[in-house]
């Protein structure tokens, strides 16, 4: 059984004319759009995505003790590691209200600014534009509501893919596998390039480059170039050109598995669960020379026969640049919503 969720409505809706908004936050671009689209009012916006994964495998996310390193708004040193240390890996909490902002650099003095969505465009694109810049990203939970949030990398493995040469039967039996390795679509690095706003000569250039070390390593030297109005200064167009980078390198590489039935080991190897999308996966794999954790992105369920297909993506290529307070913001759009529901009543 195939079909859409709720997102299917954002996918397939357009804007009925050329609509502005500005200084909106991620959350609220968000809340509008779900609103111009229709029939998603009564859906919550969350910002994580913890809640679900319990839902669909029983059991509850593990965050790695100590947590991944995470850079500061400025491009600095890691920020200290706490008893919150995931959500403010996942969420990068900030002061300053300007920082939520679609599209505005990182300064509390920045100006106002307005992101124009044009008529006939997707409304699903059009947030998919902005919400790439952020480092989040769009779907829906088991119940039907919207989560804006990021990848959870900074999780303990959740199961265990064991695939050793010459056995018959394994912890995890693996019926077929596609394996795409493909260093011909990568680039050795990504710059983008903007104008922005210049004191006395108008706008002015802005350039900002990422390198990926492996290529370079590998005697690669081929560049891609980006070109966006809607980046602001330096450090934005760096950050959106290593994100960029994850995604090109995404297309290059990726494994998928199909298993036989819908479960797998723990890492412990005392419980088997149910395999679910934003978990990290141990992977042993003997057969394709593969060793090491990587991040679930994607599962298929099937029956009958009881399969399912299993894409892992490399966590290296999980680069979601978190500027956005997203749980702050949801919180805020959310006691909107209650608010507009009692003026109602």
């Amino acid at each position: 059984m195939k079909g859409r969720d709720i997102l299917a409505k954002l996918h397939d809706a357009k804007f009925r004319t050329d609509k502005s908004y500005v200084d909106v936050t991620y959350a609220e671009l968000v809340y509008e759009v779900m609103l111009e689209a229709g029939g998603l009012e009564e859906a919550a916006l969350l910002s994580s995505n913890d809640a679900n994964v319990i839902i669909r495998s029983g059991v509850g996310t593990v965050t790695k003790l100590p947590p991944t390193p995470k850079a500061t708004p400025e491009g600095g040193g890691p920020s200290p590691a706490g008893a919150n240390a995931t959500e403010q890996r996942q969420f990068d909490i900030n002061d300053g209200a300007k920082l939520g902002i679609v599209g505005v650099a990182q300064t509390s003095s920045a100006p106002r600014h307005t992101i124009t969505a044009k008529l006939g465009e997707k409304c699903l694109e059009f947030l998919k534009k902005h919400l790439d810049k952020a480092g989040v990203m769009l779907w829906t939970d088991a119940a039907g509501d919207v989560v804006v949030s990021a990848p959870n990398i900074d999780q303990s493995p959740r199961y265990k893919f064991v695939r050793q040469r010459g056995q018959l039967r394994n912890a995890v039996n693996v019926i077929d596998h596609n394996f795409v390795n493909d260093t011909t679509k990568r680039v050795s690095s990504v710059v983008v390039y903007s104008r922005g706003p210049g004191r006395k000569t108008g706008k002015g250039k802005i350039r900002g480059e990422f390198i990926d070390q492996e290529m370079v390593a590998l005697g690669i030297d081929r560049a891609e170039a980006v070109r966006d109005v809607n980046v602001f200064d330096e450090a934005q167009a760096v950050k959106y050109a290593r994100a960029k980078l994850a995604e090109i390198n995404r297309g290059a590489w990726h494994l998928t598995y199909t298993i036989s039935g819908h479960t797998a080991p723990t890492g412990n190897g005392n419980q088997r669960v149910v395999i679910t999308p934003d978990t990290v996966a141990q992977i042993e794999d003997d057969e394709l020379g593969i060793s090491g954790l990587f991040y679930v992105e994607a599962v298929e369920y099937s029956a009958p026969p009881t399969t399912t297909n299993v894409t892992f993506m490399r966590l290296q290529d999980c680069f979601f640049e978190k500027d956005p307070t997203i749980v702050e913001q949801i919180e805020k759009v959310n006691s909107g919503k209650k608010r507009r529901k009692r003026r109602k009543k």
